[in-house]
């Protein structure tokens, strides 16, 4: 009865380390994916920030576009001699 009960406990034993280290390599695996969405949210935050940028800058872009088109509207109606825009 002995040798059973020293069996099964050696059973546990095993399993219970089976179990801590399945446990341990579950938490690796946790830290390296946590690690990763760190990562891609920096890369995101980044990314939001050069559009936010570059939309800033076609918006003023947009600006001189206009200005552009009214001086030329101004030179087409009101230039005596269209060749002279060429």
């Amino acid at each position: 009865m002995i040798k059973n009960i020293r069996r099964h406990i050696r059973l546990l034993n095993q399993k219970w380390l089976e179990l801590h280290n399945k446990s341990d390599r579950w938490s690796n695996q946790l830290t390296a994916c946590e690690k990763n969405l760190e990562n891609i949210t920096n890369l995101v935050n980044l990314a939001t920030r050069h559009l936010n940028e570059i939309d800033n800058n076609t918006q003023s872009w947009k600006n001189v576009r206009q200005q552009v088109l009214l001086v030329f509207e101004f030179f087409v109606c009101y230039c005596p001699d269209p060749s002279m825009l060429m």
